[in-house]
């Protein structure tokens, strides 16, 4: 019975406005997740790529180290060196050398440990160390 007025009858009538705000919510809702599913992705792509690079400075310093005379290896203990790629303040490497086995025999023995720590660019800090032992022959 319609008594001047319009009557909702099944499915043949449009959405409330009250629908339309709830259906708009939800799908707020669910883009703002999205969003924030993307940056998070972001931010892990660029601290691994920050890891990346340490782990190659550190291995560059190490091959170097390798190649230095067993002699020379005592001098190159607190030394450092550039890592550029990782922030703007440039990350400083640094070298540790110590006497593995401290004898006064002629073999000698020698620890090698190369680190790169920054605070990177994303809010994930970058501490990579590699260490390496070198005998003399």
């Amino acid at each position: 019975m319609l008594d001047g007025g319009s009557m909702r009858t099944g499915a043949t009538q449009g959405s409330t406005l009250v629908e339309i705000v709830v259906a708009m919510g939800v799908m707020a809702v669910g883009l703002a997740g999205f969003i924030g599913l993307l940056a998070a992705t972001h931010g892990h792509n660029e601290s691994s790529d920050d890891v990346r690079v340490a782990y190659q400075a550190c291995q560059e310093a190490l091959e170097d180290l390798v190649r230095t005379p067993i002699a020379e290896l005592p001098s190159k203990d607190g030394t450092t060196f550039l890592v550029s790629g990782i922030d703007p303040a440039q990350p400083i490497g640094s070298v540790q050398v110590k006497d593995f086995l401290p004898t006064t025999d002629p073999g000698k023995v020698f620890e090698i440990t190369v680190r790169v720590k920054s605070a990177g660019q994303t809010f994930r800090p970058v501490d990579v160390s590699l260490v390496t032992l070198r005998a003399s022959p």
